[in-house]
Order: C-alpha cells, then sequence, then structure tokens
C-alpha cells in the first residue's frame, strides 16, 4: 500500500531509439585502431594524439600547409590533361597471358605428320 503510485511508461522497442549520427565526425586510425574526433585530428595537423600516426593528405591540402602566408597563387587553372596514348607511336602493351603473346607466325610453326 503505497501513497504514491509511479507510473511507468514502456520502453521503446530498440529500432525505435536510434540515435542518428551524422557522417564525417568521427575517423578511424590505420594504425592503432582508435576512433577519434575529426576536428582533433585536423587540429593536429592530420596525426592521430594517440599513437602519431600520419593520415594521408591530398595534395592541395599539403600545398594550404606549405604556402598558408598567403603568398600562393594558382595559374592556368584552365588547361587540360591530354591523353599520352592517342598520339603515341609506341604500341599498347598486352596483359601477360593473353592469346596475342601466345600466337606466333605461322612460318616458324613445325609441322609434323605420323607415320604409320
Amino acid at each position: 500500500m503505497a501513497w504514491f503510485k509511479k507510473e511507468k511508461t514502456p520502453k521503446l522497442p530498440a529500432g525505435d531509439r536510434r540515435f542518428t549520427i551524422p557522417e564525417g565526425l568521427w575517423v578511424k586510425c590505420d594504425n592503432c585502431k582508435e576512433i577519434i574526433y575529426k576536428k582533433e585530428v585536423a587540429r593536429n595537423a592530420n596525426v592521430c594524439p594517440k599513437c602519431n600516426y600520419h593520415f594521408r593528405i591530398s595534395a592541395r591540402e599539403r600545398l594550404e600547409t606549405m604556402y598558408d602566408d598567403g603568398r600562393f597563387r594558382e595559374f592556368d587553372t584552365e588547361i587540360a590533361r591530354r591523353s599520352t596514348r592517342s598520339g603515341s607511336s609506341t604500341p599498347r602493351p598486352t596483359p601477360r597471358g593473353s592469346s596475342a603473346t601466345r600466337k606466333r607466325p605461322a612460318s616458324r610453326t613445325p609441322s609434323f605428320r605420323a607415320r604409320g
């Protein structure tokens, strides 16, 4: 006989109480397998604070770290890369084991006739 009775609310099923975590907030270190906050890694110059593993960075990020005082100026951005194979006079290499490498000219292959 309790004077006050606490009303219990029913618990939600496991599927309904999942939290949505935004993608890209955490990064996993390839060396120590530790999960680290991405902003902490960025503050530490893309180095794991636990094991000092250096994460890969892009070429643009490397240039920004080298020329961070504003002296770097990009020019000729409209130049596109040309395909080097289209104008090349050398033949394209064939993969190993392909039928093109196993074929021999007919004049060099001897033919034998069985006697009997």
